[in-house]
């Protein structure tokens, strides 16, 4: 976590409770101020300026940044939408709506870059949410398929289909099963019925 100002300023600062680094741009007039590890023993803080009596206006703007090398908020929510998407078709929507926006005519996505992470319980997280949303009784899963092909996502399963990660391997293969099984059932509907 960084906070910065382009003030004028001499600085002190007060802050006991965790390890941080500074760096101060003295001809950008910036402070950069960074913790070092965020974990259960300094989740929370805070930061204090002592300034020499001057207009407040010059400690303004200020801006804040979070940053991190890596973190397991993207696993943490794939697991979440994971489990909406074993809902009803309200809940799936909803997911798909977060997991494939449509832009224009275009399908924009992050799917793609977190079923390519390097990470496989982040993988596995993915492929248990494309599985949830495509299951084969559920009313919508058929316009869903169209909608994860039209965004690549099915030919990016169709790539990890010997994935190091036996957990997604398994998971992948059934998916892949399940969305051929839908769109099966769903052609065989329109056959038989007109639908």
């Amino acid at each position: 976590m960084g906070f910065c100002s382009t003030s004028v300023v001499q600085w002190s600062w007060v802050y006991n409770t965790c390890m941080f680094s500074h760096r101060y741009d003295s001809r950008n007039s910036i402070l950069e101020w960074s913790i070092l590890l965020i974990d259960n023993s300094n989740c929370s803080g805070s930061m204090e300026f002592v300034v020499p009596p001057v207009d407040a206006s010059v400690f303004f703007p200020i801006s804040v940044r979070f940053t991190a090398a890596s973190t397991f908020s993207e696993l943490k929510g794939m697991y979440v939408l994971s489990n909406v998407a074993s809902g009803n078709e309200c809940h799936k929507e909803a997911v798909m709506d977060k997991l494939f926006p449509q832009i224009g005519d275009n399908i924009q996505s992050i799917m793609i870059k977190l079923l390519q992470s390097n990470d496989s319980r982040l993988r596995t997280a993915c492929v248990w949410t494309v599985l949830n949303l495509t299951f084969p009784s559920s009313p919508g899963a058929h316009s869903r398929v169209a909608k994860l092909q039209n965004a690549c996502i099915t030919s990016q399963l169709k790539d990890m289909v010997n994935d190091p990660c036996l957990d997604v391997k398994v998971v992948n293969l059934r998916t892949l099963k399940l969305m051929q099984k839908g769109q099966m059932l769903s052609l065989t509907q329109e056959l038989v019925w007109g639908n």
